[in-house]
């Protein structure tokens, strides 16, 4: 049996593990040699590694590829249920797509990153970008700097160090000071925009959503292509629409939220 290394504390087989779940997910399936090959690891190790996640259903193979298995479905149903903004945004989430006829995501951030917990698509959204369990770098999303206007400096500033300012279109803010003043004009307004910056064509607003605590909860954003976003809805309209969304699930039972429903929620600074 493996023990955990002195230094980290962790044991490298689960590390692995969780490596080639994250290579198979990010591949969208993927082989034994491939992953061998990308995680520099032997066939032999691959081998078994997906068997076993392959016997519990985690891993299913199709056409000699392994891809995500059913069984986690189970464990992030469980998991989202005892998110808070979930069990109280989710209702007014699928109001505000039908109204919009726009893609409506309530979003947590997790481990530096932004993480789709649910996804509302309105009658005008044929193939929406973004998907339920989407993981995204925060600067580049409404969502993301949102999460990153709220939180203290220093946490910001280890963010940008481990995962840095990545570019996905020529609009996405990739440098710091820029990034430092964007983040202060949402604190000044209370609204995050993504104007093309994480996919082209596509515009999002997006606004933290609290406890009465100063709990962070996570974020609500609403996103459309450009041919549906010009400059007065995506500024004025939909934030409005946002800000009286975010009124009703901010709602919450204070108990209930610190008592009852565990969740991944941060403290904002005082």
């Amino acid at each position: 049996m493996e023990t955990p290394t002195n230094s980290s504390r962790t044991i490298q087989s689960v590390e692995t593990t969780f490596t080639l779940l994250d290579e198979i997910r990010r591949r969208n399936g993927a082989g034994v040699t491939e992953l061998a090959d990308v995680l520099d690891l032997s066939k032999s190790a691959v081998h078994h590694h997906v068997a076993t996640l392959e016997k519990e259903n985690f891993l299913t193979k199709i056409d000699g590829k392994y891809r995500i298995g059913l069984r986690f479905l189970t464990f992030g149903s469980h998991s989202r249920k005892k998110e808070e903004i979930f069990e109280n945004g989710k209702n007014d989430a699928d109001t505000l797509a039908r109204k919009t006829g726009e893609t409506v995501r309530l979003i947590v951030e997790n481990s530096g990153y932004g993480l789709t917990l649910y996804q509302s698509t309105g009658q005008k959204v044929e193939n929406p970008r973004t998907h339920l369990g989407m993981v995204e770098h925060l600067h580049s999303t409404a969502a993301g700097k949102a999460f990153l206007a709220a939180l203290p400096q220093e946490e910001v500033e280890t963010i940008i160090e481990e995962w840095g300012l990545k570019q996905f279109t020529e609009n996405t803010i990739t440098e710091r000071e820029e990034l430092q003043r964007e983040l202060k004009q949402i604190r000044e307004h209370g609204f995050a925009f993504d104007d093309r910056e994480q996919f082209d064509e596509i515009r999002c607003v997006a606004t933290t959503i609290t406890a009465d605590s100063g709990d962070l909860l996570g974020a609500i954003s609403i996103a459309a292509p450009i041919d549906r976003m010009d400059d007065h809805r995506f500024r004025y309209e939909l934030p409005r629409l946002l800000q009286n969304v975010v009124e009703m699930i901010e709602r919450v039972d204070e108990y209930r939220f610190r008592h009852e429903l565990p969740c991944i929620s941060r403290t904002l600074p005082k």
